[in-house]
This record gives C-alpha cells, structure tokens and sequence, in this order.
C-alpha cells in the first residue's frame, strides 16, 4: 500500500532497496510500525491533563503527575513517565508516509484555564518553547521538540542501539561466511588458510553479480575474526548499558507567563 502511495508521484520510487527484496531504511520503519500496530498495546508515550486555575489533576495516562503548585502567573509539577518518546533515526522521516508522531508517539501535555498570553516550558532546567494558553488547552506533543531531557535520554539510548546493530552484524556476517564458505576448514583462527578460501572463491565468481558481496563480506571477516570474543563481550556490555539508561527518570515542569 505504501508503495503504491509514493509510486503515484514517481512510478520508479520504492521503500524496496534495489534488489526487490531487502527494504530500504524507510521500509524498516514501515515495516516496523505496522508491527507495533498489529496488537493491542498502548500507544501513547503518555498523556495528561491538567486544570491550572483549580491547581487540579484532571487525568494522567502512562505516567504520575505530583506535587502540582500554582501563582497566578506560572505552573510546576513533578512529573514520571512510564515510557520515553521515540527519537527519528537519522534519515528518517517518520510521518513521511504513516501518522507515527501522532499515532503512536503522542507525549501530550495539556494545562487548561491559563489565562491568555505566552508561557515558556521548562523541564528542569532546559527550555523546551514558547507556546500560548490557547496550544496549551488544545494539547502539545512534546515528542516533536528534540530538546526534552526525556527526547535526549532516548537519543543516547537508540546511539547505544545503533552501536549494538553494527556490532551484531558484524558477528552475523562472520557466521554467515563460517558456514557457507568455511565449512571445510577446521582451524577458523588460521588466516592465511582462510584466505587462501576467499581467493579461490573470488576467482571463481569474477563474472558473478555475487563476486563484489562476496569481496566485502570476506574482508569483513578478516578484519574481525581475530576480535570475535571482544566482539561478542560488547555486545553483552552494550545490552547491559541499555538497560541500564533506559529507565524513565522524575523531572520538574514548570510553565511560566512570559511578560512583554
């Protein structure tokens, strides 16, 4: 269906990479989406709702809200969010062909009976912008504004991801040439044998539309083997780190009128 949607402005465009077969980075992100969207999950970073004139919680969703002060110029509360928002991946445009931000990425604040006029967001101690009574009633997305403590602390994570990906990819790839190319060779650690393998195929497959795969995967091979068991421990030290920074953290709000 996504497909058909973009081939309408350019019939050649594809989310499939150029084999037809493995999806481009957009396709992935479709791809993943559409999974997240198959069962029945919550899908929203969370949601809550504030009435700042009664100093009153009117309802908060996938997260605690405490503490909630009030003057007649500014708002504060601590709040807990049960989950974090999902930082874009380089290259990507998320909403370029589904509806995530809103969808699935919704981390909504909405403060009613604000008097008219313009309030500057803090959380903690970082700015996040200025906005009027008038966005704060319909409801704002915080996950669109990068600068939030809770957006920076899933950026760093999903750093962490893409470092864990490369790191596991590299070991797939050194799998993959085990056992389809190196079956007969009983010393793996032997890189002089090993590479005597290589060139045989290599020159074997000089007229194949495989010999440039082959090349980069055997190089890929030679450059890491010898690494194999620090790889394998950094991926497991990776992991941990993971979990270790992923847990959501309490932060102070405070929305203030800015006077002019």
């Amino acid at each position: 269906n996504v497909n058909q949607l973009i081939q309408k402005k350019d019939s050649s465009h594809s989310i499939i990479g150029p084999d037809r077969m493995h999806v481009s980075k957009p396709g992935y992100f479709v791809m993943a989406n559409q999974f997240l969207n198959s069962p029945d999950i919550h899908k929203k970073v969370s949601n809550l709702s504030i009435d700042a004139e009664k100093k009153k919680l009117i309802s908060q969703d996938n997260c605690k809200v405490e503490n909630i002060r009030a003057t007649s110029s500014s708002l504060s509360f601590t709040y807990l969010g049960k989950s974090l928002p999902f930082p874009s991946p380089e290259g990507i445009n998320v909403d370029s062909l589904q509806a995530f931000t809103d969808n699935m990425n919704a981390d909504i604040i909405q403060i009613k009976g604000l008097k008219s006029g313009a309030y500057q967001l803090l959380i903690d101690t970082t700015i996040v912008g200025l906005f009027s009574n008038k966005d704060f009633e319909n409801g704002i997305n915080l996950s669109k504004y990068q600068k939030t403590p809770q957006y920076q602390q899933a950026s760093s994570i999903l750093k962490l991801f893409d470092e864990y990906w490369k790191t596991e990819r590299t070991l797939r790839v050194m799998k993959y040439v085990e056992y389809s190319h190196l079956a007969s060779v009983i010393n793996k650690d032997d890189m002089e044998e090993v590479k005597k393998v290589f060139d045989s195929i290599l020159e074997k497959s000089k007229t194949s539309p495989n010999f440039g795969f082959f090349g980069n995967v055997f190089k890929t091979y030679l450059s890491n083997k010898p690494q194999e068991k620090e790889l394998v421990s950094k991926l497991e030290s990776l992991h941990d780190s993971i979990y270790q920074i992923n847990t959501p953290v309490i932060h102070d709000y405070k929305i203030e009128k800015v006077i002019k």
